[in-house]
């Protein structure tokens, strides 16, 4: 969820110009908040249709005041929330209120010393263990990928260019195992509480980093790749909670660490996004995709 906000603001704030503000607004609340409404729909149908019947065995539970109350993504301090009906469409809503105060975002992060600011913010954050849904606690990782953008641009696309080098592809098994491996010991980090969940969001864009800079890939246009994280986002909480029950089921996983099951869950779930995005590509008009994805298809 860290690389989502540091990666987000990042391409926000790469180009970003101050009288621009009023375009990107309208800009966002097409390519945000369009298909907010749209998989919140889907998901309050899917929650109480699909789910119901698949894992919870009983009755559906669909209603027309449900469908209305499916789009609330409300936070109220200390710790109570009403989450939308696509339970994971609550960064969607968090980043676009973000975004609504760029021009602020963007002058604190031009000062010089402009990052002591965010790790004041952040300092708040684990110092007061604030709400992991609240206004304050992603504005640090957000705030972090706008710094990136503004003052490190160029240093921060240089690295990440390595991943096309000559030495870097004659080599790639190694370099794919080391991002694999660097991946495996954060989760193995955290699963074994050796760092707060919190620390261990906020250095997640860090680590993701790291792996993309190990992980070679040629510099290709690949349609996958530009489009289908989006997707994966919107969709990736409808088919976990329908496959969490049943990979746990599995016999072979029983005896299996913890970092094993949640790989394993990790793994089903991407492969049912990823087979579903296929499918939908194939038989689904360009426009519907377009409005599934925010204009990004």
């Amino acid at each position: 969820m860290g690389w989502f906000f540091f990666s987000s603001a990042y391409f926000l704030f790469r180009n970003y110009e101050e009288k621009s503000w009023s375009v990107i607004i309208a800009k966002k609340a097409k390519s945000l908040m369009i298909p907010y409404f749209i998989w919140n729909i889907i998901g309050y149908i899917w929650f109480s249709s699909v789910y119901h019947k698949l894992v919870l065995h009983d009755n559906t539970r669909f209603t027309i005041k449900g469908l209305f109350t499916a789009f609330i993504f409300l936070f109220i301090p200390p710790d109570k929330i009403v989450s939308p009906a696509n339970g994971g469409m609550w960064f969607i809503a968090r980043l676009f209120s973000y975004i609504l105060i760029t021009p602020i975002i963007a002058r604190i992060c031009k000062k010089k010393l402009g990052w002591i600011a965010i790790f004041i913010i952040e300092g708040i954050v684990l110092g007061f263990h604030v709400s992991y849904y609240s206004f304050i606690y992603w504005l640090p990782i957000y705030s972090m990928g706008a710094w990136c953008a503004i003052n490190i641009r160029d240093k921060y696309e240089s690295l990440l260019a390595r991943n096309s080098y000559d030495s870097i592809m004659k080599n790639r098994k190694k370099f794919c195992c080391g991002s694999i491996l660097t991946y495996i010991l954060y989760i193995l980090i955290l699963c074994n509480g050796l760092v707060s969940a919190d620390i261990g969001r906020f250095f997640a864009p860090l680590v993701i980093y790291i792996c993309a800079i190990l992980w070679p890939i040629k510099n290709v246009a690949n349609w996958w790749i530009k489009h289908s994280n989006f997707y994966m986002y919107c969709s990736h909480g409808l088919f976990m909670n329908i496959m969490i029950p049943i990979v746990l089921r599995l016999n072979f996983l029983s005896e299996n660490p913890l970092v094993f099951k949640y790989l394993a869950c990790v793994g089903a779930t991407l492969a049912c996004v990823y087979v579903s995005l296929y499918l939908l590509k194939k038989i689904m008009p360009d426009k519907w995709m377009s409005l599934l994805m925010g204009g990004r298809a």
